[in-house]
């Protein structure tokens, strides 16, 4: 008994120095296991793959996240111009229409990206990794701009500065500049081990364009839509 004692002292305990604290308890699970927070995310963090790094699904299926206080207006069309992002200099302050989403859409696009992956279980969360109140689908129907992480890991990337970070500069290194300026490198972050897709899952531009040719949500089809009289030249020829 006293020996059980004794090693129950060591496991993390959710009350911390008078407070409850989550990442405290989170932190030192982590740091048991995979020897740091970062290294647990980096190896159980899933990007879209490399070979569609040049594929503008913003544009393909424009689509902007509303807030949920204003769920009536989900899946609806509303005109604004897009944002001022160096990624999409061609239309600049060209008003728009975007269809309003809650996340389904960048959910299906995510999907897509791999093979026989139909749906995420309720323990698995697709995340923006650069989060913003803009109204602009580069950044919600952004493939590059969304990484899929176990549930238990995914408010990290929400409030944990150093997850942030390490999720940003793995997405320019994987796709180029999201934003503006070049996220800088966090420190160790070459001794990180990144979770590697096998490529026998992962989906080429042509597979990926033919996994959302079988999508048949109407929403995900009303912004489809509206990508192909904005933006044909994005999608390819049928």
């Amino acid at each position: 008994m006293k020996f059980f004692l004794e090693d129950r002292k060591k496991t993390p305990n959710f009350l911390n120095c008078g407070k409850f604290d989550g990442l405290f308890c989170l932190d030192k699970i982590l740091t048991e296991i995979y020897g740091s927070v970062e290294d647990a995310v980096a190896e159980n963090t899933v990007f879209a793959p490399v070979e569609l790094e040049n594929i503008k699904t913003f544009f393909i299926s424009p689509s902007v996240r509303i807030n949920k206080i204003h769920t009536y207006r989900k899946f609806q069309e509303i005109e604004h111009t897009f944002c001022d992002c160096e990624s999409v200099s061609e239309i600049h302050n060209k008003k728009l229409i975007y269809l309003t989403d809650d996340n389904l859409i960048p959910h299906l696009l995510f999907l897509s990206c791999f093979k026989n992956l139909k749906r995420l279980n309720n323990f698995t969360q697709l995340n923006h990794i650069y989060k913003t109140s803009k109204m602009s689908p580069f950044y919600h129907a952004n493939i590059h701009n969304l990484c899929l992480m176990p549930s238990f890991l995914a408010k990290l990337s929400d409030n944990h500065k150093k997850t942030k970070n390490i999720i940003k500069y793995r997405a320019y290194e994987l796709f180029g500049k999201i934003e503006k300026e070049i996220p800088e490198r966090p420190e160790n972050y070459e001794n990180l081990n990144w979770l590697e897709i096998d490529k026998r899952k992962r989906c080429n531009k042509d597979e990926f364009f033919e996994n959302l040719k079988k999508i048949k949500n109407k929403n995900f089809l009303k912004s489809v839509k509206l990508g192909q009289q904005q933006f044909e030249y994005c999608w390819p020829a049928t």
